[in-house]
């Protein structure tokens, strides 16, 4: 992905974390969940960065996907805990969402995001 796409994320995420990190509290069980779920939401942001049409506004489109991912890994109600499902995912993926997430210094986010 080329360096301008990069840059366009970090600005992006810069200007709506404390947003993104809202949706995910209003979602997650405790401080490690929102983590969690803020993580996920980061991977398909930038894994869909490059498909983002301009629709809506930026901030619109990374709500929405934030909101998705919170709901996706909550189906079936708040009883199921975030991490279980996490958990649940085939080895090969976790290695390439850690690969991503390797790509870009903690110092840049609002809080610890586990990479």
């Amino acid at each position: 992905m080329g360096k301008n796409l990069e840059e366009t994320f970090l600005s992006a995420i810069e200007q709506h974390q404390h947003k993104l990190l809202r949706i995910c509290s209003v979602y997650a069980k405790d401080e490690d969940d929102k983590k969690d779920l803020f993580q996920e939401a980061l991977i398909n942001i930038w894994q869909s960065m490059e498909g983002f049409e301009g629709r809506s506004t930026m901030g619109t489109w990374m709500y929405r996907v934030t909101l998705n991912v919170c709901l996706r890994l909550l189906v079936g109600g708040n009883n199921i805990p975030v991490k279980k499902h996490l958990q649940r995912q085939s080895p090969g993926k976790e290695r390439e969402k850690n690969q991503i997430l390797k790509q870009f210094p903690r110092k840049d986010f609002v809080g610890e995001v586990q990479g």
